[in-house]
């Protein structure tokens, strides 16, 4: 069984070595500028530049609605609960009925 130091990760590379240096510099493009031109070897199936998400602060109107989500769901969730006992409370009667109506319709033991 092979062994490894302390120091290697999952991937066998030794943790305490120095990164490398990124291969080429990140473009930052300040808000509202244009993306630059994308070059043709690209292919222009696909023009999609993808959208954006904002995301706000929630209100009291907002916090409300999701306790309220979150209630609904946990009642869906105790109402399948409690089917679920139901039905198995169910099922373990007729095994119950079943072994007392087995047990008497099969007579006494014979010597």
């Amino acid at each position: 069984m092979p062994t490894h130091p302390f120091s290697d990760d999952a991937s066998g590379r030794n943790r305490g070595a120095p990164a490398e240096p990124p291969r080429a510099e990140p473009e930052i493009i300040p808000p509202g500028a244009d993306f630059p031109p994308r070059p043709r070897a690209e292919g222009a199936l696909f023009t999609h530049r993808g959208s954006r998400i904002r995301v706000a602060r929630l209100g009291p109107f907002g916090i409300a609605m999701v306790l309220l989500g979150a209630g609904v769901l946990g009642a869906i969730g105790l109402l399948v609960l409690l089917g679920a006992a139901l039905v198995g409370a169910a099922a373990l009667g007729v095994i119950v009925v079943g072994a007392l109506l087995s047990q008497l319709f099969r007579g006494s033991p014979r010597p």
